[in-house]
Formats: C-alpha cells, structure tokens, sequence
C-alpha cells in the first residue's frame, strides 16, 4: 500500500487524490452483502472516469449536522481508544493499493508495530439509537461491512477495528478479521477493476477529445 501520511482528510489535496478511484466507502454502492458486484457499478465507474477530468472539481455536498457532528466526535473517539488499547494509533490522510491504485481508502487511523502499520481503525460516532444497536447485534455493522474489508484488500491488512463512540456510554469495539467475506470482497473490486479500465478510458476519450468547428452555411442567393 502507499500512505499520505500527512495529507489531511477533508482537504482539497485529500478531495484530489480521491477523484477517479473507488475509496470504501463508496464501495457498498457497488458491493453486495454476499461480496458479489452489485448491478451499480457501471453507473458508479462512469461517475469516477468523469472525475478524472476535472480533479479540482469540489463536490457540491460536503456535510450535514450528523457528519459536522461525526468529524467533531472522532478526535475525541480516537483518543480514547489510543488510551484504551495502549496502542501506537496513527492518523493518516489517504491509502491506495500498490496493485490497483484505483482502490483507495482513508482509515480513521492505522495501528503502528515499529515502523510499519499492522491493523486500521473505523470509527463512527452514531446517535444513541444506532449505538445501541451496534452494541446489541455485535460485529461490524452490515452497513459498514463493505468498507472495513474493503479497507483490509487495499491495505493488505488483516485486522481492523471497528468502534462506535457515543460520549457519556459504554463504547463499542470490534476486532474484524480477515475472513472468507474479505476474499469474496477482494475478488469484487478486481472484477470492478477490469470492468472500469476500458470505461474510464471510453470517458477520457469522449470528453477530452476536439470537437470538428462546425461548417459555415452557405449563403442562399
């Protein structure tokens, strides 16, 4: 994998490097709960070989009171966690895979052994109903379950963290690991790969290509 370290999520750097490439949490739109390729991904390929055009290009929607309040939480999330784990945990800005680096991911932060990272972290900071619900039903939310795997295949890792931070409770963790799902998954993006190829291509060509001056009429006598 190739990390930008210091590239802050949320910038316009950060918004660049993800333009044209499938990041997890785009990946549910595209991947299946049974890990299979969903019968979106064209639509979602088209959308990303348009990006290429134009990097630079902002996204119209960027928040609303439930992600204000999630960028606001996850500091205080990830810190607690740190202490909780007694684990080296770094934020990072954005990750792509070194075979497909198409595929991208922005974790919340990595889990460092010495110089190397050896597990990620997801963090969300729900309301309290979907706390406790995370709490009651145990493991990664299926919401969320397309991107902690698909966070593992572009990293290459074999465990993630996933913790639910609702500030005043008792907060949730997961420790994923690499599974039969995580295969399934991995299989899905390499088909979307090789799907997109020729698609992204098609785009750039029809979109960057000159247009022929149109004739001039001739005048009619």
């Amino acid at each position: 994998m190739t990390i930008w370290p210091e590239m802050e999520q949320g910038s316009e750097d950060w918004f660049r490097a993800r333009k044209g490439r499938l990041t997890a949490s785009q990946m549910a739109k595209v991947i299946t709960p049974t890990g299979k390729l969903s019968s979106q991904w064209e639509k979602l390929a088209i959308r990303l070989a348009g990006e290429c055009v134009k990097p630079n290009e902002i996204p119209a929607f960027l928040g609303n009171i439930h992600t204000d309040r999630g960028h606001e939480m996850e500091p205080v999330a990830r810190d607690w966690f740190a202490e909780w784990s007694g684990l080296d945990v770094r934020t990072v800005g954005f990750v792509t895979k070194d075979e497909n680096p198409v595929l991208g991911c922005s974790p919340d932060a990595l889990i460092y052994k010495g110089k190397s990272p050896v597990c990620g972290v997801e963090i969300k900071c729900p309301l309290i109903e979907n706390h406790a619900l995370y709490h009651y039903e145990g493991g990664v939310p299926e919401q969320y379950r397309a991107q902690v795997h698909g966070s593992m295949v572009v990293t290459g890792l074999r465990e993630w963290w996933f913790v639910s931070y609702n500030e005043g409770t008792e907060p949730f963790t997961h420790l994923q690991t690499w599974d039969e799902y995580t295969d399934k998954v991995a299989e899905a993006l390499d088909e979307f790969v090789t799907k997109y190829a020729p698609i992204r291509s098609e785009v750039l060509h029809k979109l960057t290509k000159k247009q022929n001056a149109p004739r001039r009429r001739k005048s009619v006598a």
